[in-house]
């Protein structure tokens, strides 16, 4: 398995990206699976990134060419 994390985008943005992989063809659970992690305050920082996992390799170097 091979995880890419997308840091800064927004929840629409990333169901955005989910809606175009899944135009591809690509399936929740088979090809990849992913988890948004909300902004939170830590320290007067705020943080949210998302975090993919791919069952596919080229499947991910895909990814992160194209939406990274």
């Amino acid at each position: 398995m091979k995880s890419v994390t997308v840091p800064e985008k927004s929840a629409n943005e990333i169901i955005e990206i989910v809606h175009q992989m899944k135009a591809y063809g690509w399936k929740v659970g088979i090809d990849f699976d992913y988890e948004y992690h909300k902004p939170s305050e830590y320290d007067g920082f705020y943080n949210r990134y998302t975090v993919f996992n791919f069952y596919n390799e080229e499947l991910s170097t895909y990814f992160a060419l194209r939406w990274l």
